[in-house]
Parts: structure tokens; sequence; C-alpha cells
């Protein structure tokens, strides 16, 4: 079985589009699977055994490599939503500074320094 076109232009080189491609591979394993057993009992058409078991062997390893996956994914999209949270407080910082409110940055500046104890990161304000 060979895999769809749009699946072969998914971003693969990252975690989360890897697992998509698993995910999207498992459903047409499972479909040819179901197809299989429905040719045969609606119609009496067999398969080899051996062509079967290639499917589940392939179907198995892609789950163990999307249970391996998980983590990585969940990295990608956490460092994607620090960034994106670091660049939304430094435009509000810079914001606050160009309105005069330096009080206000001063207050979560050492809010900040004050949680760097407890494992937060302190960001620099880009103005």
């Amino acid at each position: 079985m060979s895999a769809s076109p749009a699946l072969t232009l998914a971003p693969l080189a990252t975690a989360e589009g890897r697992a998509q491609y698993i995910r999207q591979r498992r459903l047409e394993i499972a479909s040819t699977l179901a197809e299989w057993k429905r040719a045969y009992v609606v119609d009496g058409v067999s398969r080899p055994l051996a062509q079967r078991v290639e499917l589940e062997a392939e179907s198995a390893a892609l789950a163990l490599e999307a249970h391996q996956l998980k983590g990585a994914a969940l990295a990608e999209k956490l460092q994607r939503q620090r960034a994106l949270n670091a660049g939304l407080l430094n435009q509000l910082l810079a914001l606050l500074q160009e309105r005069g409110l330096d009080e206000i940055v001063a207050e979560a500046t050492r809010r900040a320094e004050s949680l760097q104890g407890c494992g937060f990161e302190s960001r620099e304000v880009v103005a």
C-alpha cells in the first residue's frame, strides 16, 4: 500500500509532521485490513496471510514510533508557545514604556526576578 500524495508533502522534518504521517498511515492500514476482511466474508476472496501479517507488523512499528514521538512533538509545541509568549511579553513591555508606565515595567521585572528562583525565566525588554 503506498502513501497518498498529500502525505508525501507533509512536513516530516518535525515530530508533529511525522506523528501526523504515522496516524494517517495507520488509518490506511486499518482500512485495508477491514476491506480485506469484508472481501473475505462477503465475496469469499482471501489474501495471503503474509500480506496481512506484514501490514499488522508495520502498524505495530508505527504505533511504537508514534508513542516515542509524543514527547518530541510536545516539546516542539511548548517551544513555539514560549517563543510566542516571549514576543508578546516584549511587545507589551515596550508598549508600557512608550506610554510612560515605567513603574509597571519595573514592578513586573521585580516580580519576574523573584519568580526566577521558582524555575521561571525573566525576559529582557526589547524596546
